[in-house]
């Protein structure tokens, strides 16, 4: 069956009860908060941070909350690191130095970008932003070359917050209230009782509320609400869904022509699907009158313009939604708006 509307912030069908942080990592209210708290915990050693030349602006802005310094640094068309052209540009790399890498849509190799780092002899703090890439995060299965690696529990599954780090070194810990996480899980329990008469305005202001408030909440608590569904969650039902979903949207896109910016292998989960297309705006405006919300990442900042993958992307892409919420006939539904937008 459709679903009345495809996308957005997730929903929530009951309050979970509060649960204890989980075991293993630093917990902080958000992603951003992760990364403002390595940073603050390295401060006084850390000369500049190094950041991709495609990013969210909340990441941006935990790192001038720093006071450090940084810069951007060219992407490949994988979307990984340039290494090579970076340690050129940047020789010698100095081992005070923080290199923030992202796994974009969970689907970029970053191990093999480390390991390249440390074959050119390159000693600086690795920073792996996993925002996008929950399901690797949690891997630990797997091997991490990474100094540090944080996620966000909100982009991939119904928390109303949280924001998780995993390292060997030592991390500050967060004092305050998380101030934020009420309004985005009432939001999400609103959306979750939603029905034909709802007003969609009570729950999206809700969401917006919360929105407005992370900002306030670097040095604040990830909630128990947040762990207890992170607790609850059944990630294999969900990274199942997720490969699905995505194969399935990606076999049609080939149908119509149109490829994704990457590929997802059968070890990952991907967040979205993302494709880039010139009339990015016109698809995206059909998309929502028809009731399905696909995000861009991310509007171009003044200061990243010269970066060619920043510009590209922030014109051009666009992430289309293949959660755990959905299914095959919500596929169709995309697809269909994509043709008929695509072909007219």
């Amino acid at each position: 069956m459709r679903s009345r509307v495809i996308g957005g912030e997730f929903e929530l069908r009951a309050i979970p009860e509060p649960a204890l942080k989980p075991s293993g990592y630093s917990c902080y209210a958000s992603g951003r908060a992760a990364l403002y708290q390595i940073l603050m915990s390295i401060k006084l050693t850390t000369f500049k941070v190094w950041l991709p030349g495609w990013l969210c602006e909340s990441m941006i802005d935990a790192v001038k909350r720093t006071g450090l310094d940084y810069g951007f640094y060219e992407l490949g068309a994988d979307l990984r690191m340039d290494v090579g052209r970076f340690v050129e540009k940047n020789r010698p790399v100095s081992e005070n130095d923080v290199i923030v890498l992202v796994n974009y849509f969970g689907m970029v190799d970053i191990e093999e970008t480390i390991a390249e780092l440390h074959s050119l002899k390159v000693g600086s703090v690795i920073v792996e932003d996993d925002v996008q890439a929950l399901f690797s995060f949690l891997d630990n299965k797997a091997t991490h070359l990474a100094d540090y690696r944080f996620t966000s529990l909100r982009k991939t599954i119904a928390a109303p917050d949280g924001g998780l780090v995993c390292t060997k070194r030592q991390m500050l810990l967060a004092q305050n209230k998380n101030t934020f996480a009420a309004y985005k899980l009432k939001g999400a329990l609103v959306k979750g009782a939603a029905d034909e008469t709802t007003d969609d305005g009570e729950y999206l202001a809700l969401f917006e509320k919360g929105e407005d408030l992370i900002e306030n909440n670097y040095e604040s608590k990830m909630s128990g609400e947040a762990s207890a569904i992170l607790a609850g969650t059944n990630f294999e039902e969900v990274a199942k869904k997720r490969r699905e979903n995505a194969r399935y949207l990606t076999s049609k896109l080939e149908e119509l022509g149109v490829e994704p910016l990457l590929k997802c292998t059968d070890n990952q989960v991907p967040l979205f699907v993302p494709i880039v297309i010139d009339n990015r705006d016109k698809v995206r405006r059909e998309l929502r009158r028809s009731g399905i919300f696909c995000p861009v990442h991310w509007p171009l900042r003044k200061d990243m313009e010269a970066l060619p993958m920043g510009r590209r992307m922030a014109e051009k892409e666009l992430s289309l939604v293949i959660d755990q919420r959905y299914n095959q006939e919500d596929m169709d539904s995309i697809v269909q708006v994509l043709k008929d937008t695509l072909w007219k």
